[in-house]
């Protein structure tokens, strides 16, 4: 028979190492990263998004020929001035 000194010393090991692996497990569980499911969207509202992105596009492709366009006017513009006052 052991004494109960040992007994008691083996025991508190034991108690020690499953708290440790209990602990451990806490942990890990806390941190592992959890899939974030997307949340499902109304059609309607996915619909509504993607005409408002088309929409959204027009309008910059737009504004950008605009934009390429007046540039180039403004410099044929200049360019005719200084021909002008040049010669």
């Amino acid at each position: 028979m052991e004494s109960s000194t040992a007994l008691n010393k083996r025991t508190n090991q034991s108690i020690k190492t499953d708290s440790v692996s209990i602990n451990s497990l806490n942990i890990s569980l806390r941190n592992a990263s959890m899939p974030h499911k997307e949340i499902k969207k109304p059609v309607n509202e996915s619909v509504t998004k993607s005409i408002a992105q088309w929409v959204a596009n027009a309008v910059k492709n737009t504004i950008e020929k605009i934009m390429t366009h007046a540039v180039k006017v403004l410099q044929s513009i200049v360019m005719d001035l200084i021909k002008f006052f040049t010669k």
